[in-house]
Formats: C-alpha cells, structure tokens, sequence
C-alpha cells in the first residue's frame, strides 16, 4: 500500500516545505497527501513533476489554497475534496477523476492543468460550491446534492448529470437532468442537447438554440423570462411529460417534434 504523508501546514503555507508534512518529507510520487487540521492558507504552486496518489483534503482543512492567479497545480491519481476554507484553486491532471464530498460556505475551482491534462471524471456527492474554470477538459460530471454548481464557457466534456438538489445554471456541455434536479439556460450558456428524466425541469430562461430535447414521462420543459427567440431543431415528447412552450410564438422554432407512446389520434 503506498504510503499517506499527512500535512498540517503549519508552517509558511508552501507545499514545499518539509516542515509542513509531519515527518519532515514531501509526498513522493505514488503516495498519498493528506490535509488537514490547519487554518493556515496553502499557497499556490506547480507541483505536476510528481505524480501523486489520492490527494484528500479533509473537512478539518479551514484555510483557502491557492488563489485566482496563482493556483495549487497537482498532477494525481484522485483529487478527493471536503475541505471548508473559503475558496481553494485547485488545477491539475487526475487520471481517475475528483470527488468532492462537500466545501462548506466555501468554493472550489477546478481546471485542468498541463498538456493533455483533465481533469476525468468529476463526482459531487456532498452539499458544495463548486465552479468548473471556462475552458476545463473533462469526462463525465455527476452532481448528486444540493449547492451551487457553475460550469464555464468552452468547457469540454462528456455530458453533466444533474441529480436530486442539483441546480446548475448555465451549460454547453450536454445535460441529462434527473429527479429532483433543475437546469436553466443563460444568455451566454445553452447546452446542444438535454435529457429531462421524471421529476426534472429544465427551464428556458434566454434566448437560445438547442439541438436536441427529450423529455421523458414526468418530465417538464417550460420557458420564463420571456425570451425573444428560442430554437429547438429536435424535440422528442414522451407521453406523460409536460412541455410548456407557445409554438404559436414567432419567438419558438421547433424543427421537428416527435411524440412518444401517444396514440395516433393524440
């Protein structure tokens, strides 16, 4: 089992000082980092020359890392976050994605870092703020409890899954929305494609051009805000779902527009 090297950062805040690693050394490659108990502010720095195991920071970490200009680059197996500082710059390479279990009244930022860097997949599971940096690389981002979630312009990714307590305004990376979740557009952010699941609502709040809706038996897709033009080149109705758009509008162009399980007569 590789090695956990604990860091308390008592020290200057540099992740480079061995004084702030119990034991007196760094995390060498393939070990774990682990960090907690401190108040203290780790600055930024670019430690991708060693590639790292799990890096957890735990809920007992109160200080913020890094900053907007001058991030914590790390180059790891997992980044797996719970830390309750005020904001943590966090960018790098994981090859086996980031959880993020909670931020507290905090904000996590993310990117990836690196030639050919991502940051894979991204799994938040516990109560967080959580902003994906405009331009981030990465696979599939699976939102499961409430908080504040933001995803950049330019980011590229497989899809967002929206879960239970999830509101995620503004997107273009496609959307699966599930039970419990909303999703909205923006005037600067609308996915190409959106799948609304049973007890999800993905509102329309801009003007926007989508190129693929489904909505699915119990389902809602509705507009509000009055936008002045809305475009839908593909929209797929399930029966059951509720669609609260005027197509009678100039402003609502759908291309086409397919009804699932209705009868004929429907």
């Amino acid at each position: 089992m590789p090695a956990t090297i604990n860091g308390t950062f008592t020290g200057d805040g540099n992740w480079g000082t061995t004084g702030n690693w119990i034991g007196g050394a760094l995390p060498a490659a393939a070990e774990n980092a682990h960090i907690s108990n401190s108040s203290r502010n780790i600055n930024g720095s670019d430690e991708t020359a060693t590639t790292l195991g799990v890096v957890s920071v735990h809920n007992t970490m109160l200080g913020s890392i890094g900053k907007s200009d001058l991030q914590l680059d790390l180059k790891a197996a997992t980044l797996d976050y719970d830390g309750r500082g005020p904001e943590a710059w966090i960018y790098g390479d994981f090859s086996s994605g980031v959880i993020v279990n909670g931020t507290g009244a905090g904000t996590l930022h993310l990117k990836d870092f690196g030639v050919g860097a991502s940051l894979n997949d991204v799994t938040i599971q516990g109560a967080a703020n959580v902003v994906i940096e405009a331009g981030a690389t990465l696979g599939v981002a699976r939102f499961y409890a409430g908080g504040a979630l933001t995803i950049g312009t330019g980011v590229t990714a497989t899809r967002a899954e929206l879960y239970a307590g999830v509101t995620l305004v503004g997107s273009d990376i496609p959307i699966e929305v599930f039970s419990g979740a909303t999703g909205k557009t923006t005037d600067s952010a609308q996915p190409a494609t959106v799948v609304v699941h049973s007890g999800a609502v993905f509102e329309i709040l801009s003007d926007s051009t989508l190129a693929s809706v489904e909505v699915k038996p119990g389902g809602r897709l509705i507009t509000a805000n009055n936008p002045s033009k809305i475009t839908i080149t593909a929209l797929t109705e399930h029966k059951g779902a509720t669609i609260d758009i005027d197509t009678e509008q100039d402003t609502v162009d759908v291309g086409s527009w397919t009804r699932v399980g209705f009868s004929a007569a429907a």
